[in-house]
């Protein structure tokens, strides 16, 4: 057994090895100290300097089909916002990406877990199209892919700033698009809002309160969100707006914007190709090679690309930026 200690003076620093007797051991720790202990052998402090990286841009084209990497890995580049997305083996497939974790997971003070998120690729792609195969499992299941994504916050359940494509396994789709919050502001809903309060827990530190919901709240609890209220009322089209309520206080005025929608025959049985093109101000999207749509909106020019789906077993497969 390897030990390893931190303290005020200095950081990681291998203090003992230890050989257990019998499957066990003692060990002296001082106060004010951090302790790391292993049975495996390679550790080592990092450089004080680490080595500079060249500034290169993203690869592009990027495509992947998952076919390269250990079963059980995340695929290089991609990054997890909540979920765990891995790679497994589809009989008669071979390898995909799949969504591993069921269930919402224990949140941290002032970070939420939205729906399963991943990114890739770089910010300054603007005209491309985003493609992949998904495996919709059920008909309660749905996939998302996003498009010149710029960001999310640590402090919202709501889909990136991004644009995106949802499908479903009973084959409604969407085309929507996610902006920064209108209004924010905080207010102690544990001391002075104690019944709405008690509506959080462990794994569900965000509320979402609809349109709906907040014109059927006494006058005097709409008020308690400041200047939400007058928002609403100057909005030409307020059924859209939500606020987003965070346990330690925080909320947002925010709008849902779906900018289309539709329903096309789906078969869960099968793989359905979903792909969003990019390209000024035209974005179009096709679904099983079938041309969709094409709109037009400027809210972004830019932006990197993501996949995305609920606490359930959905895969992907074939993900190309071209």
């Amino acid at each position: 057994m390897y030990v390893w200690k931190t303290d005020i003076d200095a950081s990681f620093v291998k203090v003992a090895t230890i050989t257990p007797k019998n499957g066990r051991f003692s060990l002296k720790l001082l106060k004010g100290s951090i302790y790391s202990l292993t049975t495996t052998t390679g550790q080592r402090k990092a450089d004080d300097k680490p080595t500079t990286l060249s500034n290169k841009a993203f690869p592009f084209p990027y495509s992947d089909d998952f076919e390269s990497y250990n079963l059980g890995s995340q695929p290089r580049y991609m990054s997890d916002q909540a979920g765990v997305f891995e790679v497994v083996n589809k009989p008669n497939r071979g390898k995909v990406l799949q969504q591993t974790i069921n269930q919402r997971g224990i949140e941290w003070l002032y970070h939420v877990n939205p729906d399963p998120h991943t990114f890739v690729g770089d910010t300054a792609w603007r005209n491309y199209t985003v493609e992949v195969d998904v495996k919709l499992n059920t008909p309660s299941e749905h996939a998302t892919i996003f498009g010149r994504l710029n960001g999310m916050y640590q402090h919202s359940t709501t889909e990136p700033n991004s644009y995106w494509l949802k499908v479903d396994g009973q084959g409604n789709w969407t085309l929507g698009k996610t902006l920064k919050a209108i209004q924010n502001g905080h207010y102690n809903f544990k001391s002075d809002w104690p019944e709405f309060y008690a509506r959080f827990n462990n794994t569900n530190q965000s509320l979402q309160l609809s349109y709906n919901e907040l014109m059927a709240l006494p006058a005097a609890d709409l008020a308690k969100f400041g200047k939400v209220a007058e928002l609403i009322k100057a909005d030409t089209d307020p059924e859209m707006l939500f606020v987003e309520c965070l346990q330690w206080g925080m909320f947002d005025l925010r709008r849902r914007t779906e900018l289309a929608k539709g329903q096309i025959p789906i078969d869960t049985n099968q793989w359905q190709n979903l792909k969003l093109s990019f390209h000024g101000k035209n974005i179009s999207v096709e679904i099983n090679n079938k041309s969709i749509l094409t709109i037009r909106d400027t809210s972004y020019s830019n932006g990197m690309v993501g996949l995305g789906c609920g606490y359930e077993g959905v895969m992907f497969d074939n993900f190309k930026v071209k």
